[in-house]
């Protein structure tokens, strides 16, 4: 009955803090997924605006200085096997694909659709490190998607697929004219024309800026009395959008580094197409570019890692640095090497601009940095050492899609390794493996029970200070407070919070982190206080990174038994930089009860 009680409560406050407008859209989202389902595509053809108005392909004389490549594509790739790998999971497909096979996961599934996989085929052929039949066989495939995938029928015709597909296509034309048929070209209108009346208004984020800029990047490409008016409707909500989702630090709404990183990408992926095409670029945008961009190399790390809060992956295609410099390449700072559909981009640009220094690299690589919109503080006490501490809001209050329960937590990395470190996000989906995930336990934390009447283990219900549940939903998120940082007298930096997530249960917790090196070693103290009014059971975390010595555990439980009782486990857990990737490493659990009273958890470490 109290579970039943709890996920009633969950769900309320999920609805909740979704917003009466939110909710309704949503509501409308659902319904328009229900009649896509149910009705025919030659009936959902005709409700589409524009469907039928093919407009003319533009053909830009600002490609004419990139070296196209042309061939005489009469070859077609009937029953060849196509190797595919997405999520670390490899498929062997025969041609013709069956796109929308259940027994591949969702995620799998959409990355199939995305055509991002024909992107990266030609920009290793441009790099010499694949060969025409790949080019050929990008065609085939083109027209196996269209011929097997009917309008608005399978995982293809989602929005956030259908975004990807329309910029992969447009970049796969310009690079290979030759590849280009009328089949082809009316197939892409339509399904910017599809896009255009799905975009997810209802979930926003980064998924309606994937819905924008494929509008824009699209529309740009044909010309068209249609085309002019979907690009001037997504270029106004694409202005609000940034308005309302880049914080003010230069942070995205979301908190999660890679996906900051990815919509930066596509913006300035869309801006390098506007100044092809128009000459000129909007100074909103070039302003939000500057922002991110300055964003991103404050949080960068050694070895090119970067803060791992929220779901966050590491994808070399999508690296930090490889971003920073399409950023700047674009922003007018010509230094900066790039590869493949970027570089393409780059020399396509007849616009010069005059590169305006936004802020020197000393002024951002600070010992100590905050992002306080962000709810993050980075701290290099030196070349070697690297804390990340997150005290702020998890995730705007409607989209919690991609949010943690992982408040006050830390990160610690040295010399490019991780060395305390979360377990990262390795899959997204209904299953056990997420769900721990995005749970308190998957993060170096301290947590709290509900009050109990017995020690028995069966009455502990713990609390998620954020109260992650399903995929991608969020109930209650608990307000950070006490956020403060600096460096005392003694040399030490240190920073501190609190969060009122155990509130409500009679309990005000905070905890305060002070670094400082000592010759080539880093003096960690950690301490973690409570003041309850109620008995509760208390546990706390303790992730190493991947081949880091479990040496310290010991310390940990030493220290800690001075002063209190309690249990542990050292297990085995796991530690993810990317979708699929799991690797081991060792886990510490403490656990134990408190008597109502004022409690001090205090930690002393020497590590190298």
């Amino acid at each position: 009955m109290f579970l039943a009680s709890k996920k009633l409560k969950i769900f309320l406050r999920t609805i909740f803090d979704i917003g009466i407008v939110r909710l309704f859209l949503r509501i409308i989202h659902e319904i328009q997924k229900f009649l896509d389902t149910l009705l025919p595509s030659n009936i959902l053809e005709f409700l589409t605006p524009y469907f039928y108005k093919i407009p003319k392909w533009k053909n830009s004389n600002n490609y004419e200085n990139y070296p196209l490549l042309n061939f005489n594509l009469n070859s077609f790739s009937n029953n060849k096997k196509v190797i595919f790998n997405f999520l670390n999971e490899r498929k062997i497909l025969q041609v013709p694909i069956e796109w929308n096979n259940d027994n591949w996961s969702k995620l799998w599934r959409f990355n199939l659709h995305y055509f991002d996989w024909s992107r990266d085929w030609l920009d290793d052929y441009l790099g010499s490190k694949r060969t025409k039949n790949d080019i050929y066989l990008i065609k085939d495939l083109i027209d196996d998607w269209i011929y097997f995938n009917e309008l608005g029928k399978g995982d293809g015709w989602h929005s956030y697929p259908t975004s990807l597909r329309i910029k992969n296509w447009v970049y796969i034309f310009r690079i290979f004219p030759n590849l280009i048929s009328q089949n082809r070209l009316d197939s892409l209108w339509r399904q910017i024309c599809w896009l255009n009346t799905h975009k997810e208004y209802a979930f926003g984020g980064n998924h309606l800026i994937e819905n924008l800029t494929a509008l824009i990047i699209g529309c740009l490409q044909f010309e068209s009395n249609a085309s002019k008016n979907i690009y001037r409707k997504s270029i106004i909500v694409l202005r609000n959008e940034l308005e309302k989702q880049i914080l003010k630090d230069g942070g995205h709404e979301e908190r999660s580094a890679s996906y900051h990183i990815l919509i930066l990408d596509r913006l300035v992926e869309m801006s390098f197409y506007i100044e092809i095409y128009l000459g000129e670029n909007p100074k909103w945008l070039i302003k939000k570019i500057e922002e991110m961009t300055i964003w991103l190399t404050k949080i960068e790390l050694m070895n090119g890692l970067y803060p791992r809060f929220n779901d966050c992956t590491f994808n070399s295609k999508y690296s930090l640095e490889k971003i920073k410099n399409f950023s700047l390449s674009f922003l007018g700072d010509k230094k900066y090497s790039l590869e493949g559909f970027r570089e393409f981009l780059n020399k396509s640009n007849t616009k010069v601009k005059k590169f305006r220094k936004i802020t020197s690299n000393s002024e951002l690589i600070k010992p100590l940095i905050d992002l306080p919109e962000t709810g993050w503080t980075i701290i290099k006490p030196n070349g070697d050492w690297e804390l990340i501490f997150k005290c702020g809001n998890s995730c705007p209050k409607h989209l919690p899609a991609h949010c943690h329960s992982d408040l006050l937590s830390f990160d610690l990395y040295h010399r490019g390794k991780p060395f305390f470190s979360e377990y990262g996000t390795s899959i997204y989906g209904k299953n056990k493996i997420r769900e721990i995930e995005r749970s308190s336990a998957a993060h170096n934390i301290f947590q709290l029970s509900k009050p109990i009447k017995t020690s028995m283990s069966q009455d502990l219900f713990w609390i998620e200070p954020v109260e992650v549940w399903d995929n991608f939903r969020a109930g209650r998120k608990a307000k950070t407070q006490n956020r403060s940082f600096g460096k005392n007298k003694n040399s030490e930096y240190w920073v501190q919070g609190s969060h009122d997530g155990y509130e409500s249960n009679g309990a005000v917790y905070k905890r305060k982190l002070k670094l400082k090196v000592l010759d080539e070693q880093l003096n960690l103290n950690i301490e973690d206080t409570v003041k309850n009014s109620k008995k509760m059971a208390w546990r706390q975390f303790w992730h190493l990174g991947p081949n880091i010595d479990d040496k310290y555990f010991n310390e940990i439980i030493s220290q800690l038994r001075e002063k209190h009782d309690f249990e542990f486990e050292i297990k085995e857990t796991w530690y993810s930089k990317d979708f699929g990737y799991r690797i081991p490493r060792k886990s510490l659990i403490l656990n134990g009860f408190l008597e109502p009273g004022y409690h001090s958890f205090k930690i002393t470490l020497l590590l190298k």
